[in-house]
């Protein structure tokens, strides 16, 4: 779920950073507002009847506790996936983007109008974590109330939410410069303002997510200089090793932050650290290490930057595509004869959904899926014996329900991962 909420994040901004600013008629404004609030309200409610229809399901029907923690953990995720579509329908069908612009205060400013953008998207995904804690009564979360889930759910994600909005601040004071507003509109200005940002993130984001993810140092000393040491002899430094008590301490991983050396940090999970053995989480370590050893993070940061350039020079082009084609016309012409000024914000916030999806579920997903073999394999240079992975593996799968069986966009399955190894 971490890599599935991130992107459902950057499909929400990417989509609301498309769509077409124009003003909305006083009449038009009314509807659009009452139907975006019917939206809010009706997404509410149809959560609070999904989770407590399942939560009794449960109740009637009995069974083992993994397999409800499976179908639990689908049902929200599919939950957050229809999130994503009713803050798409509110953006593209009620022009809630120009309804924004036309508050009080708002203005030009790219960072207020982003920030309440995101925020209606955010209460969308609480009535799911709301909900989801409050039908089951605290049963599949370590959060000890609603609220607490709740926070510790917008807490994680900020790290993704936060560097979106110091991109719109960026543009706002670039804007507010005596330098050419125009500039901003080239190709090669969008590539290398985005470039500079995603690298300044890459270097200073990881200290932000030690902080909102609750990291602190190990209970274990001895286990963290044995890690410090094993990792050193691997070719690799770490800042910190922390235990990573993020939701709770509800998640089980572990994982790297941090492209320099300096400010790259180590993070493991409580309750990874307690299922293991020593030799497991030493197995897990050098999977982790390599990631760095192999460069799989600086080719992460390379694929954004791709999806930019990507994304600038196939745009443009696939809109006037589109508009040329009899579907096309027919929307970009209205009845009357007149031009409808809206399509090409429309079409260009669906293209670009559309690359986006494509480009990361299917390309970067199949790269990620690799270098998690790749990864997995490097405990055969490491000199690590891969029962130890194997049996690291085995033991996630039995305490998840078998619900890494099937694999993921990112991760191949455990069957398969252990066959590799093997």
């Amino acid at each position: 779920m971490i890599y599935t909420n991130f992107f459902l994040f950057i499909v929400a901004a990417t989509v609301f950073a498309s769509a077409p600013e124009g003003p909305v008629p006083p009449l038009d404004r009314a509807g659009a507002l009452a139907i975006t609030l019917l939206l809010m309200a009706g997404f509410w409610q149809w959560n609070r009847l999904r989770f407590f229809q399942l939560e009794k399901r449960f109740r009637d029907q009995g069974g083992d506790l993994r397999n409800l923690r499976r179908t639990f953990q689908q049902a929200v995720g599919v939950q957050s996936i229809l999130a994503v579509g009713v803050f798409v329908l509110a953006v593209t069908g009620f022009s809630v983007k120009p309804l924004i612009r036309q508050l009080p205060l708002i203005g030009d400013s790219v960072l207020l109008t982003h920030a309440l953008g995101l925020a209606l998207f955010l209460f969308f995904l609480v009535a799911v974590w709301f909900w989801s804690w409050r039908a089951f009564n605290g049963m599949m979360s370590t959060a000890p109330t609603a609220r607490a889930h709740v926070i510790s759910q917008v807490r994680f994600n900020l790290v993704i939410v936060i560097p979106w909005l110091l991109l719109s601040l960026a543009v706002d004071l670039w804007t507010l410069s005596p330098l050419p507003a125009a500039s901003m509109d080239s190709a090669a200005f969008k590539v290398i303002f985005f470039g500079l940002f995603v690298l300044l993130l890459a270097v200073f984001v990881p200290v932000l997510m030690t902080r909102l993810w609750d990291c602190e140092s190990l209970e274990d000393r001895a286990m963290e200089n044995r890690l410090q040491s094993f990792t050193r002899k691997l070719g690799v430094r770490f800042r910190r090793i922390l235990s990573w008590n993020a939701m709770h301490r509800g998640l089980m991983t572990a994982g790297v932050v941090g492209f320099v050396p300096g400010l790259r940090y180590l993070l493991i999970t409580p309750a990874l650290s307690h299922l293991l053995s020593e030799e497991e989480i030493l197995s897990v370590v050098g999977h982790e290490v390599g990631h760095v050893r192999r460069g799989h993070m600086w080719f992460y940061m390379m694929f954004f930057a791709g999806f930019v350039v990507v994304s600038l020079g196939l745009v443009d082009r696939l809109v006037n595509w589109l508009a040329g084609t009899g579907p096309g016309l027919s929307l970009l012409v209205r009845a009357d004869g007149q031009l409808n000024t809206a399509f090409p914000g429309w079409a260009s916030a669906a293209v670009s959904l559309l690359l986006f999806v494509v480009y990361f579920r299917y390309v970067f997903g199949w790269f990620m899926r690799n270098f998690e073999r790749q990864a997995d394999q490097f405990c055969f240079a490491a000199g690590i014996p891969a029962q130890h992975l194997i049996s690291a593996f085995e033991k996630l799968r039995d305490h998840s329900g078998g619900g890494d069986e099937r694999g993921n966009w990112h991760h191949y399955s455990v069957p398969q991962r252990i066959r590799w190894l093997r």
